[in-house]
């Protein structure tokens, strides 16, 4: 479920001593959720916390940024470690930032994309699709471990999916994908028809 912006604003004027944490880090993949940083005027026990790394596709930098009231992020500061960001996340961060009308990624098209990619996996026999507010999915096999399909989807079709095997309270057989462009979301899907027709 989705928290409204008048939830979150009920929550944070009915505990003032308390500092509210929410990751923003997949907003950009998602119209069903909406940005709370204009609660940021209304509230200073309110940490809003963003991600480059997801909307710019770059995972290995680990990077991302916080917004929050001016004596919140004082605090912050003072608590933090030297060297929390390396020089080569520092520069990328730099670059998207002063290049921002320019570097912004195909997020509407993503979305557009999503829907139908939604529907198409839905429809691969046996397969389990959770309902998602995002451009990703979590899906279930109905035989076999997501690590064997993997391999396999890796080997035969030079495809990569993430294996949620080791996430909390799911099981060997979860995955994970990502809505991508149509043409590389019909590979899969055409891969994992393949792989749910093989013999348990």
């Amino acid at each position: 479920s989705v928290l409204t912006a008048a939830t979150v604003a009920s929550l944070l004027a009915a505990n003032p001593a308390t500092i509210f944490v929410l990751d923003e880090a997949f907003i950009e993949f998602t119209t069903s959720i909406e940005t709370l940083i204009p609660l940021l005027a209304r509230f200073d026990n309110l940490l809003i916390m963003r991600s480059l790394t997801k909307a710019y596709a770059i995972p290995g930098l680990r990077l991302g940024y916080v917004v929050a009231s001016e004596a919140l992020i004082a605090r912050l500061t003072a608590g933090k470690a030297p060297w929390t960001v390396s020089a080569l996340a520092a520069a990328a961060g730099h670059f998207i930032f002063e290049n921002f009308a320019t570097v912004q990624p195909p997020t509407p098209q993503l979305l557009a994309d999503r829907a139908a990619f939604a529907t198409q996996l839905a429809q691969v026999e046996g397969l389990a699709v959770e309902p998602s507010h995002t451009h990703y999915f979590l899906a279930k096999l109905p035989y076999g471990t997501a690590a064997d399909l993997k391999r396999w989807l890796l080997a035969r079709h030079g495809l990569l999916i993430r294996d949620a095997g080791n996430f909390r309270s799911l099981s060997p057989a979860h995955f994970r994908v990502s809505t991508r462009p149509a043409s590389d979301n019909l590979l899969l899907l055409n891969a994992l028809r393949a792989w749910t027709a093989l013999p348990a």
